[in-house]
């Protein structure tokens, strides 16, 4: 019975892991940012400007702060919520980067919905933290049907 049991977690598992909503890179991935980003879902919380999330990969971070909103209608929140994936920058003049994930999407009749969020990756890159400013880029992620 037992070995029933762990064949049935065995081949769940890939099913859990990628039931959800999964965004890919339209773009080549900096080897500290994700290429694809997945998640099951996304909510308000009781912390005032955070957003928890749910991913089973753990490739999206667990809460989005929000840092711009705009009220659409009463009944609907447009926001834009950030998260650093990755922020390595080493002293004494030596090279830095940092990714950061950005989500826009709205709030609608107190739900998030996965499929319509806008998500992309704003990186800065330098070989010189001292001397030379970053180089600015952004990856943006379409959803993977």
């Amino acid at each position: 019975m037992k070995l029933k049991s762990a064949i049935v977690v065995m081949f769940a598992m890939p099913v859990i892991a990628f039931g959800g909503t999964c965004y890919e890179a339209t773009s080549v991935t900096n080897a500290n940012v994700p290429s694809v980003l997945c998640l099951e879902s996304i909510q308000e919380t009781s912390t005032e400007n955070v957003l928890f999330v749910t991913s089973a990969d753990r490739s999206f971070p667990s809460a989005l702060k929000i840092i711009e909103t705009s009220r659409h209608n009463e009944d609907r929140l447009n926001f834009v919520a950030t998260a650093v994936l990755a922020n390595i920058w080493n002293t004494g003049c030596g090279d830095g980067f940092i990714a950061t994930l950005k989500v826009k999407s709205e709030i609608a009749y107190g739900g998030i919905n996965p499929a319509y969020l806008e998500v992309s990756v704003e990186t800065e890159t330098t070989n010189d933290t001292c001397h030379s400013q970053p180089q600015l880029d952004v990856v943006k992620y379409q959803i993977v049907k």
